[in-house]
């Protein structure tokens, strides 16, 4: 499911995540992540069917 407010979208990915790794895995304590998808980011979402009124 999605929402839509002005020209922002929140896209609910179930149980995927945006998380590519740890910035450092040697230390997981320290936190933190490097995100595949940055907020800003344009994001290019395929469509499964095309419909066409011709």
């Amino acid at each position: 499911m999605s929402e839509r407010a002005e020209n922002l979208v929140t896209l609910d990915v179930g149980d995927q995540t945006f998380v590519r790794q740890f910035e450092d895995p040697d230390q997981l304590e320290a936190g933190g992540y490097e995100y595949i998808v940055e907020a800003g980011d344009d994001v290019l979402i395929p469509l499964t069917a095309v419909w066409s009124r011709d």
